[in-house]
């Protein structure tokens, strides 16, 4: 982890030599199974020291598909910016997110923004009623404490069966 966020920091102070910074830095938190944990969260410090915004990928991580954690970027005690999100949001269905600061939300009154199906009314559903699932369950059940998958016949019995 050490060489790779050297390399970053390098990087960074070597293109932009001034005070400057770069405008934003787009980080998947989870980059493979290797020691990158901490990389995450310096990398972040990095971008910030430098006057950018972090922003944390969580299109594959997010929604508690780590199993520790809700978000990526918390497993490190990284501080983003912006997060965006897909994949887990939808369950299945195709839609994507963005999270952000009411002051970085602010700024895009300032200009014109576009999406061709954004906040259509099945996605919107979608989205809806998966946020409210996840929050429902979120913190009553941690599947790092569970014995295997028939603890959790008592959440659905129906649903579930040896695999």
């Amino acid at each position: 982890m050490f060489r790779y966020i050297q390399q970053f920091e390098e990087t960074i102070k070597h293109d932009f030599p001034a005070a400057t910074g770069p405008a934003a830095t787009l980080i998947e938190s989870i980059q493979d199974h290797s020691d990158l944990f901490r990389f995450l969260k310096r990398a972040f410090e990095a971008v910030h020291a430098r006057g950018g915004l972090a922003i944390s990928d969580e299109v594959q991580t997010g929604f508690g598909r780590l199993g520790s954690h809700f978000w990526g970027f918390e497993a490190q005690d990284a501080k983003p910016d912006i997060v965006t999100m897909a994949k887990g949001i939808g369950n299945g269905f195709p839609m994507g997110a963005v999270v952000t600061t009411e002051e970085i939300a602010a700024s895009f009154g300032k200009a014109l923004y576009f999406n061709t199906f954004g906040g259509n009314p099945m996605a919107s559903v979608v989205g809806k009623t998966v946020l409210e699932v996840s929050r429902l369950y979120r913190y009553k059940v941690s599947l790092m404490q569970l014995d295997g998958p028939q603890a959790l016949e008592c959440y659905e019995p129906t649903q579930i069966g040896v695999v």
